[in-house]
């Protein structure tokens, strides 16, 4: 260090002071300051104002709605011009599209009635195929009087052709077609009439199913055994025959049950057991083959014949008699019978007792119209 008393350095110059500029900008930052505070109780108080209102109102996360609606910058929607362009256009759309369902609906409809009528042609078809040949034909009935009852046979038995053949008939059932009278009728029938060969002896081939040889033929031939005078038993035919236009089969069977005459007052009680087994070989017959079936003959009884026959059998008659609903029988029933089941149906039905037909049998002629199939 120097020896000597210590010399006091002179004062260096210090800057002048600068007041007037200091003041300013801490009043500036005081004013920040207080600008930031006041805004961030402002938000604090309406913080705590909204979560108040959303608690209050159950909800305290969703904000309330302002009372006025803020209006928008925008307009919020079409103006009328649109609207009614656009209605317009909705109402061409709804136009396009009723017109598109009217389409379908026509066309569903077409298609709905397609398959209906395809599917009443194939029911159609299927019931054709399955249903029974139709046919229509004239039967006729007739007990020719037999030789041993009546001469002139030969001329008898060419009227009984006559009437057939006047008829139209192309079925017969005879009775007393005796073995004179059989070979009259066929020597003037020029082949136009045949009958089943059924093998019987001659005194019980009186009773016979003809028929026109162009419009029929045989399928099936057979007998059948019932009581006749005494219990004396006789074979009865019942044939199938076969319509050749058609196709339709039919059952036809010739019966004579015993009169109550000559020597013969029992013969009623073997009626009754006659018409039993009649009854009993139709219901078999039916059940069997499901066919149409056809019984006629001199049965020798009006009303007790049907009445036992018809409910019996399930047979009604071409004079009009039926066994629906009880036993009716029509207006002056005879005794001779022409009687068929329920697929079988009768018009026209005549009994015809001309002076021809005198002259020609003791009996009337019967005819009627037969229908039988679909």
């Amino acid at each position: 260090m120097p020896d000597g008393p210590l010399t006091p350095e002179p004062e260096r110059a210090r800057p002048p002071s600068r007041p007037a500029r200091a003041w300013p900008v801490l009043a500036l930052v005081v004013g920040v300051v207080l600008v930031v505070l006041v805004g961030s109780f402002a938000l604090v108080w309406r913080d705590a104002g909204s979560s108040k209102a959303s608690l209050t109102d159950g909800r305290p996360d969703r904000p309330q709605p302002s009372a006025t609606a803020t209006p928008s910058a925008t307009p919020t929607g079409p103006t009328k011009a649109e609207r009614v362009a656009l209605d317009q256009a909705l109402d061409g759309r709804k136009d396009a599209l009723a017109k598109l369902a009217g389409k379908a609906q026509a066309q569903t409809r077409k298609r709905a009635a397609q398959a209906s009528a395809q599917a009443s042609a194939r029911a159609s078809a299927r019931a054709s195929a399955t249903a029974a040949p139709r046919a229509t034909f004239v039967f006729a009935e007739f007990n020719v009087q037999g030789a041993s009852h009546r001469g002139n046979v030969p001329q008898r038995s060419r009227n009984a052709l006559t009437l057939l053949n006047r008829s139209g008939a192309t079925v017969a059932a005879l009775q007393e077609f005796a073995g004179a009278n059989r070979r009259a009728f066929f020597g003037a029938a020029n082949g136009r009439w045949s009958e089943a060969s059924l093998g019987v002896k001659s005194y019980e081939a009186d009773n016979a199913i003809l028929w026109r040889s162009d419009t029929w033929t045989l399928v099936k031939g057979e007998t059948r055994t019932y009581p006749y005078f005494g219990g004396a038993q006789r074979r009865m035919p019942r044939v199938l025959l076969q319509n050749k236009q058609t196709g339709a089969q039919v059952w036809f069977a010739s019966y004579h049950n015993a009169a109550s005459c000559c020597g013969h007052a029992n013969s009623a009680k073997w009626r009754r057991v006659a018409v039993g087994k009649q009854v009993a070989d139709a219901n078999a017959l039916r059940a069997a083959t499901k066919q149409p079936l056809i019984v006629a003959g001199d049965m020798n009884d009006r009303r007790e014949y049907f009445c036992d026959m018809g409910p019996r059998a399930a047979m009604h008659s071409a004079d009009g008699s039926t066994a629906s609903g009880g036993c009716r029988v029509a207006p002056r029933p005879w005794i001779d019978w022409v009687m068929g089941t329920s697929d079988v149906s009768f018009t026209d039905y005549v009994r015809e007792n001309s002076g021809f037909v005198r002259a020609s049998s003791d009996h009337p002629f019967l005819t009627t119209t037969v229908t039988v199939g679909g």
